[in-house]
């Protein structure tokens, strides 16, 4: 499911809890085991990898790394055989988290997940081998020499060298992977000022506390600071796609309703399987263009991921009048607070076994007939405008869709309002040609 409430998708499955449970427990273990057997088949090579990265931090000519405390030092032995594991075990991790959870995924976030553990296990592999051949080295390098020039004696801790190594590689990595979160995330218009905050909130506090986890014990007042860098950083990097603005729909704009609310209207022109053609979208209203909403769970998908990111109050589909939709796809808009009502094109052009002259026009009736959110007064002066072009076509007008068996002429015309008598009395101060039915 996806974690807006009662937001269903055409993947998800009504299934008991208990199904989710086992399912996730089943792939958990599969990968706690995997990460268990490697961690013992590392061990056996461990000694000559930790023996190689000792010799690469030893900042010494001749080697000054001892071992303090052998308890701590098996400790590391085995974190390390571990660490190693998990990286190991890293493309089937992302192949079942992947799996578990992108059938209740929307399509952006799908791309977003699958791209963000993919650069985790990237980062991870980079981090550690940049820190422990390239970036420690050099500190400790630097840290040796001033200890010479004092003339002191350098005798490091072997343990405690590669506790910090790891530590500070592990501060790396929360802060790439958190800055890579963001910036996939505004890449698929996931993230944006709208809603800034609260990825900031789930980033910055998921990172932080990973970052008070591993810091050494004998770094007790490093954390804060730390912190604090790894905020600064990944607000610097991520500037962009936190100050990005909220995607919109092309032409979409606000439009102010009779009772001075907001509203962001999307037009869906779907071919409802190329049975109805494409339509020109009024100004100030969004596109999203579909082949058969009814027949393509991946477009439903992909036009709620579109509502909801956009903040959507109303949708219209253009071929049909919305009836034939899956009501999980009307339970969806519902819980996304946009509204659903559709042109029904489809059916006029089914009352026609000859073209419309001049094409096209039952859609522009159509259209301009949409009460909410323009007022009465706002249509009716816009059909005016549309009658008043077309002297030579009758235009035929009710408050309800076609009749059964009605069979229109081409230089016929159907329009649908609302108040269709309190019209027809208008049009007959007009010189118009046109018939109630």
């Amino acid at each position: 499911m996806s974690l807006m409430g009662g937001l269903k998708l055409a993947a998800d499955e009504d299934l008991p809890l208990d199904n989710h449970l086992s399912e996730f427990s089943y792939r958990a273990s599969l990968l706690l085991l995997l990460v268990a057997i490697l961690t013992v088949v590392w061990s056996f090579q461990i000694d000559s990898i930790l023996t190689y990265t000792m010799r690469v931090l030893d900042p010494c000519l001749d080697s000054c790394m001892n071992v303090f405390e052998p308890a701590e030092w098996t400790a590391l032995r085995w974190l390390s055989s571990a660490l190693l594991a998990m990286i190991s075990v890293g493309p089937l991790a992302i192949q079942q988290i992947y799996s578990f959870s992108a059938r209740g995924l929307m399509p952006a976030e799908r791309r977003w997940l699958l791209s963000w553990l993919a650069s985790t296990w990237l980062l991870a592999c980079g981090s550690i081998y940049f820190t422990m051949n390239y970036l420690m080295p050099k500190f400790f390098a630097m840290g040796h020499s001033v200890q010479a020039d004092v003339g002191l004696i350098g005798r490091y801790d072997a343990a405690e060298t590669l506790g910090l190594s790891l530590a500070l590689a592990w501060s790396e990595l929360m802060v790439l992977i958190a800055i890579s979160a963001l910036i996939i995330a505004g890449k698929t218009n996931m993230v944006h000022r709208e809603n800034a905050d609260g990825w900031r909130l789930r980033i910055h506090g998921t990172m932080v506390m990973l970052l008070w986890l591993v810091m050494p014990d004998s770094t007790p007042g490093a954390w804060i600071g730390i912190a604090i860098i790894a905020v600064t950083l990944v607000e610097f990097f991520a500037h962009g796609p936190l100050n990005q603005s909220m995607p919109t729909p092309f032409r979409l704009k606000e439009i102010l309703d009779t009772e001075g609310g907001l509203r962001r209207i999307l037009m869906a022109d779907c071919a409802c399987e190329a049975a109805c053609p494409k339509n020109d979208i009024p100004e100030n209203i969004g596109i999203f263009s579909a082949d058969g909403l009814c027949s393509r769970a991946s477009e439903r998908d992909s036009l709620l991921q579109v509502i909801a990111h956009s903040k959507i109050t109303d949708l219209i589909i253009t071929g049909c009048d919305s009836s034939p939709l899956p009501d999980s796809f009307k339970q969806s808009l519902q819980s996304l607070q946009c509204d659903l009502r559709g042109l029904d094109l489809m059916r006029i052009a089914n009352s026609r076994t000859i073209k419309q002259e001049p094409i096209g026009l039952d859609a522009d009736l159509a259209k301009a007939s949409m009460i909410d959110p323009w007022s009465k007064e706002v249509v009716q002066n816009k059909c005016q405008e549309i009658f008043m072009t077309h002297n030579e076509v009758e235009f035929l007008i009710s408050s309800k869709p076609p009749p059964f068996g009605l069979q229109m002429q081409p230089d016929q015309a159907w329009l649908q309002i609302e108040f269709a008598a309190e019209f027809a009395d208008f049009l007959d101060t007009q010189a118009v040609r046109y018939r109630l039915i």
